[in-house]
């Protein structure tokens, strides 16, 4: 099973793709965002949508295309300068402080992947700061997957 989920609280769906073993099974696992807008108990809506030949055509192409990219090995060093950073940003005194931790211990020392990230997504060091304040709960909720994810060799 894989999935994808969007760190954006209750602000709009979250997204995810699945596959079930067999036609008529599935399993849906849903884990709710620590966020303080996230009630412990809520409804949840999901939409199924049956995907035409021709847009299954098109997924399948894609993949084709990305796959190149999606061959090449991850490496998690990222993911240890992030959370060294993160860190960090609880001595920040000032918000120049913040954006000057992310930059010199994350971005600065990003392989050629999360630089190639930063890139495509338009981030920066202002960005990450804005978005780790506004989702604080979120990056606490993550950190433990991560952790867990490379002591298996992964990154999910």
């Amino acid at each position: 099973m894989s999935k994808k989920t969007v760190p954006n609280g209750n602000q709009g769906p979250e997204e995810f793709e699945y596959s079930s073993p067999t036609a008529l099974s599935a399993v849906l696992t849903i884990q709710r965002l620590e966020e303080p807008a996230n009630p412990e108990s809520g409804n949840v809506t999901i939409s199924v949508k049956k995907f035409t030949r021709a847009e299954i055509q098109l997924r399948e192409k894609i993949k084709q295309e990305v796959a190149p990219e999606n061959a090449k090995t991850v490496q998690t060093l990222d993911v240890d300068h992030f959370w060294e950073a993160f860190d960090k940003l609880a001595k920040c005194t000032n918000h120049a402080d913040s954006i000057n931790v992310i930059q010199t211990v994350y971005l600065d020392r990003g392989t050629d992947g999360l630089k190639d990230f930063i890139r495509v997504r338009d981030f920066s060091a202002e960005r990450f700061i804005k978005t780790i304040h506004k989702f604080p709960l979120f990056y606490a909720s993550v950190r433990k997957n991560n952790i867990r994810s490379q002591k298996r060799g992964t990154v999910n």
